[in-house]
């Protein structure tokens, strides 16, 4: 992950950008590096995968996924664990250079439902990811509706002024001792309105 600072969706003339995917939003910001070649996604999302496969230039991505939904893509080295993330990194972590889940505020709230609190059940979430990466890996979030999910709001409420994805980045930072970059607009296709926490170990 470059260490350079980046305002994303805007060039130095302050016109928006036209990125088309996700794998060229990383390549073009730097996110990944030209040697990154396997990654882990979940929940399974096939627009993502082809993303990361076609213009990411991963070789190697594995999908998780613990639903009845087996359909997969007939692409060279993409497979499917059938797996929630917390129980594949016992078991097949440590290798990846990437991963990208767009299911967090999902993962949290279940976690807060099992009796975890906010900090902790955030915490889980961020070891989880340093477990399936190798030791150089980089780590992408997208929080849709970490704001607005109901089960979390249901457990924690924040002071007024607070934003689950600001506290989640805190956490990351202090549970890691990683620098977290938010994006709050990232211009790619189906990128959504929130924003994206990323991270490198």
């Amino acid at each position: 992950m470059s260490d350079r600072s980046y305002n994303p969706g805007k060039l130095d003339s302050g016109k928006l950008q036209n990125v088309s995917s996700l794998g060229s939003w990383l390549q073009s910001n730097d996110i990944i590096g030209e040697s990154d070649y396997t990654a882990v996604v979940w929940p399974k999302d096939f627009e993502t995968v082809r993303s990361l496969h076609m213009e990411g230039g991963f070789n190697q991505i594995t999908l998780l996924d613990d639903s009845e939904n087996c359909r997969m893509l007939d692409k060279p080295g993409i497979t499917q664990e059938q797996y929630i993330s917390h129980d594949f990194a016992e078991v097949g972590g440590g290798v990846y250079d990437f991963e990208y889940t767009k299911a967090v505020s999902s993962d949290i709230a279940t976690q807060l439902e099992n009796g975890l609190s906010l900090d902790e059940a955030m915490a889980s979430t961020a070891r989880t990811s340093e477990k399936l990466l190798n030791g150089s890996g980089t780590a992408v979030y997208n929080t849709e509706y970490l704001e607005a999910d109901p089960r979390i709001q249901k457990h924690h409420s924040l002071e007024e002024d607070e934003r689950y994805v600001s506290r989640f980045k805190d956490i990351i930072e202090r549970e890691l001792d990683v620098d977290v970059e938010v994006y709050e607009n990232p211009e790619f296709k189906r990128s959504g309105k929130d924003p994206y926490l990323v991270w490198g170990l």
